[in-house]
């Protein structure tokens, strides 16, 4: 039985790695992927119409905006690379964000609801154990997200 949302793949010879399919099936035909620096150690990448909603979401930076929202803009839109699929569905991770995650040989992929995460496999088994589970504030608020 094959997890639907995660997933380790090898990253080739020429230094590219496989999109899982399961991944792909969100995407439109010919979409963009677009990748950045997680707040964690990896790398968050989004559907180009999924990156233009996080922005919207973000909303409108201003010099005056708050000093928070200003530099979680810069890390997120700093350190964005726009990237292609080939037609096998391949794509090579840019050099800034290879470093930054750590990676190797390896690539862990977890699927999230709107993005999905690129981790070094040994370096999410770490995170992990630092940072385990801690479900109590679902049965807090009866299932909410804390807002």
């Amino acid at each position: 039985m094959k997890n639907r949302n995660s997933r380790i793949v090898k990253i080739d010879e020429k230094g590219r790695v496989f999109l899982p399919t399961s991944i792909r099936r969100g995407l439109f035909y010919g979409e963009k992927i677009i990748l950045t620096t997680g707040f964690e150690p990896c790398i968050y990448a989004f559907s180009a119409s999924n990156w233009e909603k996080l922005k919207q979401e973000i909303g409108v930076i201003t010099p005056f905006s708050k000093p928070e929202i200003k530099n979680t803009y810069r890390h997120l839109q700093g350190n964005s690379e726009e990237i292609e699929l080939d037609s096998q569905g391949r794509f090579l991770i840019p050099g800034h964000l290879f470093e930054y995650a750590r990676l190797k040989d390896r690539v862990f992929f977890i699927k999230m609801d709107t993005w999905f995460e690129l981790w070094n496999p040994h370096v999410f088994a770490e995170y992990q154990k630092k940072h385990p589970v801690n479900a109590e504030w679902i049965y807090k608020n009866d299932g909410n997200q804390i807002s």
